[in-house]
């Protein structure tokens, strides 16, 4: 009985034996294959790395070698605008030269009044009234040229013309109703009075010329090429702004690609560096001070077109009026004529 207990318990540790022997076979081939399976994971995790740092390398060279050349063509855009702002710099000084040159009309009006003054003297001298002299003024209001709002010194001496054929008309009134009362001998007064007007004849005959209309061709083409420069720099002004508005869209910074973060956020455009924002607004504010310019000269090359129209206006009235006054010359000698031969008839 003992003998069977004794085999029985012998047979029991020799199947635990077995068993744990077989447990620590399966532990070792478990631990294995962990082994294994970290090792195939380490060695797929290096090589995803590796591909990663490739697929990296380039998408970053890619990138870089495109906002280098965005870049390239910006600092080409920013040099062209240089060079067009540089070019309209040069239009404006020639615009600012011709506007200038137009002022030369003032000197004009000055001429045309010392003439007006000149003539009213040799008038009132003939017809032995006091002379009208007109004012040398200065038409400029808070520096500008505005010939349009006030009364100019031309306009203020031929606005009246009739006052001085009244006194034409008075004198030649005055030798027609006189000349029956002069069959009789001559007083020495009137002897004295038909030489002075004998030689006032003579010599407004050969002093009086038509004034030159030599500053108004100058002066209309000066006014188109005026207006072609001007038109041409509100042109280039707006594209100017055009083109800077697009660049301030775009952005001028490359980002670290190197940096995974980078990938696992949205993509945005890299905001611009402050040196090319102080280029993008040093831009902005030429334009809008080549702007600015342009609009000046368009309101001066407007009044300077409205000074001449109006100076064109002025001479056409000078010439009306020197016409008129040759007629009155004309009929003051044909009543001188009218008083020799009546002296003459009165004398036989």
């Amino acid at each position: 009985m003992m003998d069977l207990d004794y085999d029985q318990l012998r047979d029991v540790k020799q199947r635990f034996f077995d068993c744990y022997k077989e447990l620590e076979t399966q532990r070792l081939q478990n631990r294995q294959s962990v082994h294994d399976r970290m090792l195939a994971v380490a060695r797929a995790k290096e090589s995803i790395k590796q591909d990663m740092q490739v697929d990296m390398e380039k998408v970053k060279s890619k990138m870089k070698e495109d906002f280098q050349q965005e870049i390239d063509k910006l600092q080409d855009t920013i040099r062209m605008q240089e060079e067009e702002i540089k070019q309209l710099r040069g239009e404006r000084a020639e615009v600012l030269k011709l506007a200038k040159d137009n002022q030369g009309s003032e000197r004009v009006e000055r001429t045309i009044i010392n003439e007006i003054n000149e003539e009213c003297r040799k008038n009132s001298h003939v017809l032995g009234i006091s002379p009208r002299k007109v004012n040398m003024t200065d038409f400029r209001e808070n520096g500008y040229n505005s010939p349009g709002r006030i009364r100019t010194p031309t306009t203020a001496a031929l606005g009246n013309p009739p006052n001085g054929y009244k006194h034409h008309n008075d004198v030649r009134m005055q030798y027609t109703k006189s000349t029956p009362y002069e069959y009789g001998p001559r007083t020495t007064a009137q002897e004295q009075e038909l030489e002075r007007l004998e030689r006032e004849i003579k010599r407004l005959t050969t002093n009086q010329q038509p004034p030159p209309p030599r500053y108004y061709n100058s002066y209309d083409q000066d006014d188109i090429s005026t207006t072609k420069l001007v038109n041409n720099l509100r042109t280039k002004v707006a594209e100017l702004e055009h083109q800077n508005s697009n660049l301030s869209k775009y952005s001028y910074s490359v980002p670290d690609l190197s940096n995974p973060v980078y990938y696992r956020r949205t993509m945005r455009s890299p905001s611009p560096t402050p040196q090319q924002e102080r280029i993008v607004n040093i831009l902005e504010q030429r334009a809008k001070e080549a702007d600015f310019e342009s609009d000046t000269l368009l309101d001066q090359q407007q009044r300077s077109r409205n000074m001449m129209s109006q100076k064109m206006q002025e001479m056409t009235k000078l010439q009306t009026s020197l016409t008129t006054q040759t007629k009155d010359l004309i009929h003051l000698g044909q009543a001188y004529s009218k008083l020799n031969n009546s002296y003459r008839y009165g004398k036989t």
